[in-house]
């Protein structure tokens, strides 16, 4: 055969909407599986790459067959494997001297490498229909141009990042205003913050750390564990914080009518402040013991020097407070000295944190790095995503976590270069 007209539906429109599957071979298949999914689904922009495809095979010269491969409702590498296969029959079938790619799609035009690593492209024929061809043009102009802002760390950060902060500064500054009596203006001040929260994560490549810490913080939640009890107690005392804080930021704002936003800032801290200090103090301090008594020594490496530095942080908003208030003789030289005190007792934290469980931890993160970043697929062959966190406990691992699953060891079946789980 000379030429194999090749119509891509990576997506398996085709499968999902008209039941059928690939390859579908020759002109009168093809155009009765283009009439079924028109029927089903006349937007359908896959009806239109078919009957491209069937039209390019009646206009040519000498030996042309058509044929019609689909991918899987989940794109990626299960799509791009089904794909493979159906090209490989049709290319031991009919052995073309050449392919014409038909697809409706820069998503289809992903399989691009895939064929030509197995036979020549002649050339490539993108359908899209007339009415929405600017949109879809604008539609992957803007997404291919989003993933090349992530794809640069530092573009992402100024980009992206830096306005979620300015977002989260401005919700911020509006809550502790206090000058809004409608809830629905809180509830979009709550969302901005959100959002704000969201880019910033973003920005600055930490959602998989997030997503690591809130879950280890979901698992803390057992009635084996002391952090249970900690959390409520530390969630008590956070509530009893912001009722005082709030109440010395009216009082002040009373006493004070002319106070601009950092002191009415300064003035909630120091309302607040000997909570938050409790509150985290009791929080942290619960995951500290369980990691200790479950010999978790990396985890409890990162939640010591985490509870260290929450309290220099809020230490030196505290006296801060106090500096921009003028009150209990802070001038700017205490500050600054509180400041680098505070620095010295961060660095001696770490330092002496390493100094005693230093092996223990050696142990751990030798453990963990051997797992961090594999591949993981189910039993039957569908990847769900790469290794973020490992959890151990007495230097023993209990559980892997991948993208926003947590996967205990009992269904780790194999653990080589690709990790094997078995998910029910």
């Amino acid at each position: 055969m000379d030429i194999l007209v090749l119509c891509v539906d990576r997506d398996d429109d085709i499968g999902k909407k008209a039941g059928l599957k690939g390859p579908i071979v020759g002109i009168d298949d093809n155009i009765k599986a283009a009439n079924q999914l028109a029927i089903i689904d006349p937007q359908d922009t896959d009806v239109n790459a078919i009957f491209a495809a069937v039209k390019l095979v009646k206009e040519a010269d000498g030996k042309v067959e058509v044929a019609t491969i689909v991918g899987d409702a989940d794109r990626g590498i299960k799509a791009d494997a089904k794909l493979s296969k159906q090209l490989d029959q049709l290319i031991e079938e009919f052995k073309p001297g050449g392919v014409i790619l038909v697809t409706d799609g820069k998503d289809d035009e992903q399989i691009l490498p895939i064929v030509s690593s197995r036979v020549k492209i002649i050339s490539v024929h993108t359908v899209v229909v007339r009415q929405s061809q600017e949109l879809e043009k604008a539609y992957f102009t803007a997404l291919n141009f989003l993933n090349e802002i992530l794809s640069e760390p530092r573009i992402a950060r100024l980009v992206i990042g830096l306005p979620g902060i300015v977002l989260v500064i401005l919700a911020s500054a509006f809550i502790l205003c206090g000058i809004y009596n409608i809830p629905s203006v809180y509830i979009w001040i709550a969302l901005i913050g959100f959002v704000g929260i969201y880019l910033f994560l973003k920005g600055f490549g930490l959602e998989e750390l997030a997503l690591s810490y809130s879950h280890r913080f979901i698992i803390s939640f057992s009635t084996e564990r002391i952090a249970l009890l900690a959390y409520f107690i530390a969630g008590v005392v956070t509530i009893v914080g912001l009722y005082m804080g709030y109440t010395a930021l009216n009082i002040y704002s009373v006493q004070n009518p002319g106070a601009d936003l950092l002191e009415k800032i300064s003035a909630f801290i120091l309302g607040s402040f000997i909570f938050f200090l409790l509150a985290i103090s009791v929080a942290i301090g619960g995951r500290i013991y369980d990691n200790y008594v479950g010999k978790n020594y990396l985890q409890l490496k990162s939640y010591i020097i985490t509870l260290a530095l929450m309290l220099l942080i809020i230490v030196i908003l505290r006296f801060g407070a106090e500096f921009v208030l003028g009150i209990g003789g802070i001038d700017l030289m205490a500050l600054t000295i509180v400041f680098a005190m505070g620095i010295v007792f961060f660095i001696a934290v770490i330092d002496v944190t390493n100094r005693i469980f230093g092996k223990r931890i050696g142990v751990h993160e030798k453990v963990r790095q051997g797992l961090l970043d594999r591949e993981v697929y189910d039993t039957n062959g569908n990847y769900m995503g790469k290794v973020l966190d490992v959890l151990i406990e007495n230097y023993k691992v209990t559980g892997i976590m991948v993208e926003d699953k947590m996967i205990p060891k009992s269904k780790i079946k194999s653990s080589g270069e690709v990790i094997i789980v078995s998910i029910k």
